[in-house]
């Protein structure tokens, strides 16, 4: 047995017998999500850094913790415990945040409900063992924690239902990055109004995409004004349960993560799913705005999806639905001031910026996977005598777009799963121009057959499409076929392979799937017997999980007496 597979098998091991951690020395396992973000140590001068207040909105926090309490953020405007609204901001005595869905000042863990109230403790210590990890003793007087809690002490569901509201309260407050490691619910005019101007006076809004292994980018991840983390299991490929999509834009660990846990002082706990992805995303983007306050959202994700790793193993349903990459600290720090430095033309979500300092004319941008294309989001604000430059998209080495910087559309999409763009002017001085890309990847559950066929042919022969490779994930496809009044239709199946008693290839009259009209169903790999249908109108519809696949079936079909 190779290293590897012991490795494996060693962590497989690790997770089963140990789900509940206390102060001790950590094992290699305990570690693996912060090494895998590869944390440098500081090199910046301490007098050219600024103090970065992170907001965590969730349901509870225990302030005495060892990981948290050197970090809390403090409002010096208020006289803490004194029962007056000092700063005048209308709640009375804030001074290290707020209990939102309570309207007190205590966003401590209810007493007694530790296992269930703890998400906001483990949370917050992933962001501040970020820190400590990249500037030692010096960590706390850099990143300042915002606690803000928006479950109430007796609910009866973890619901974050007061969530938004949260964000209503950092904004007002002055955090510079807000964490939202939770998902779900659909968001009013007036909480989408929340996040718009969270976005407008430049917060950081960092949230989790979810955890159903889906193809769905939950809200508030779904927000554009968002930046949207999925989550990667110990072998670096997605996450077991962590949700993915198009406008996901940069993945970090989400299965046995360490921090903290509210029962003690020094307890921890590992845990699972894209909350934790989130907090590690955040602590990273904490630390660039310890350097650069200035980065605003899109500075960020450029810094974030051009430095990422690009995934060895992923697997290839996933290409361009977990964004740019595995997130790499040392590298986005690098290329704060240097956006071009670790560019990778094999990247699907990336950006290009040309200034003074770009002498570069040629990028090619050429992913793995297939896509529909490209969405592309151009800046040239930063750029003075834009009527004086030009640059041309090509699509298979042909100019497909030119423009003039002095009229270019702000977003555009490239109908191509490879482009190339070329520059045809130098900048000087200050001019800058940025061009953000990301694909849109094909819905792999349409990929070889979706909605409905009709068919009227005397004969014919129909397969799921996929044409010798396995069929897709969370198929339902349709063939309608209708043959001359007084004629039946008769299957021979010639190929059958599909995941046994779980995807069905369904046969019934008419054009509804009831279950007094179905003729057959047929799963597994033994090749299904010849079969006639009762009338002249019958429906055949594929329909398969999420899990296993197969490669498939074929039949023809006659229409018969």
């Amino acid at each position: 047995m190779n290293k590897k597979k012991v490795k494996l098998i060693s962590i497989a091991i690790a997770l089963l017998i140990s789900p509940l951690l206390n102060a001790q020395k950590p094992t290699k396992l305990d570690l693996w999500a912060f090494e895998s973000l590869h944390i440098p140590k500081n090199k910046t001068k301490t007098k050219e850094l600024k103090q970065i207040t992170i907001a965590i909105i969730d349901d509870g926090f225990m302030l005495s913790h060892k990981a948290i309490a050197p970090f809390l953020y403090k409002n010096k405007l208020e006289i803490e415990g004194n029962f007056i609204d000092d700063d005048g901001n209308n709640y009375i005595d804030d001074y290290n945040g707020w209990d939102i869905a309570d309207e007190d000042a205590n966003v401590n863990v209810p007493e007694g409900k530790e296992s269930v109230y703890y998400h906001g403790t483990f949370v917050a210590s992933l962001i501040t063992r970020i820190a400590e990890i990249h500037y030692g003793e010096l960590a706390k007087d850099f990143i300042k924690i915002m606690p803000i809690k928006v479950l109430e002490d007796n609910a009866t569901q973890t619901y974050l239902k007061k969530g938004y509201e949260g964000v209503q309260y950092a904004i007002d407050n002055g955090a510079d990055v807000i964490c939202l490691s939770w998902s779900g619910g659909f968001p009013s005019e007036k909480q989408k109004t929340i996040i718009k101007q969270a976005h407008a006076q430049g917060i950081i809004i960092v949230s989790a995409a979810g955890n159903f292994n889906e193809r769905k980018v939950l809200h508030p991840a779904n927000f554009d004004e968002v930046i949207a983390v999925s989550g990667i299991g110990i072998d670096l490929n997605k996450g077991k349960y962590a949700n993915y999509g198009d406008n996901i834009s940069i993945s970090a660990p989400s299965e046995y993560v360490k921090g903290a846990y509210p029962t003690t002082k020094n307890a921890y706990i590992h845990d699972n799913g894209t909350s934790s992805s989130a907090a590690l995303v955040t602590g990273i983007i904490a630390l660039l705005k310890t350097k650069k306050p200035t980065l605003n959202k899109e500075d960020i994700e450029i810094i974030l999806n051009n430095s990422s790793d690009n995934f060895t193993n992923i697997n290839t349903k996933y290409f361009g639905l977990l964004g740019s990459g595995i997130i790499n600290a040392e590298k986005a720090i690098l290329s704060i001031e240097n956006t071009n430095l670790f560019f990778s033309k094999h990247k699907s979500r990336g950006a290009l910026t040309f200034s003074k300092n770009n002498t570069d004319s040629l990028y090619h941008i050429n992913p793995k996977g297939v896509y529909e294309g490209f969405y592309v989001s151009l800046d040239a604000t930063n750029v003075k005598k834009k009527h004086k430059k030009t640059f041309s998209l090509l699509v298979q080495d042909t100019v497909w777009k030119k423009y003039n910087l002095e009229n270019i559309p702000k977003k555009l999409f490239i109908p191509s799963s490879r482009f190339s763009v070329k520059m045809n002017a130098k900048f000087k001085n200050k001019d800058k121009f940025t061009m953000s890309y990301y694909a849109k990847s094909i819905d792999s559950t349409k990929l070889f057959c979706k909605e409905i066929r009709l068919l009227s042919k005397g004969k014919d022969t129909i397969t799921n499409g996929s044409k010798g490779i396995n069929y897709a994930n969370n198929t339902s496809c349709k063939w309608q076929i209708t043959a001359p009044k007084g004629k039946k239709v008769q299957f021979t199946f010639l190929d059958m392979d599909t995941e046994p008693n779980v995807d069905f290839v369904y046969i019934g009259d008419g054009e509804r799937l009831l279950t007094e009209n179905i003729v057959a169903k047929f799963s597994g790999n033994t090749l299904p017997p010849l079969v006639t249908s009762n009338t002249n109108n019958v429906l055949v519809w594929f329909i398969t999980d999420k899990k296993t696949t197969g490669k498939g079936w074929k039949f023809t079909y006659t229409f018969v007496d």
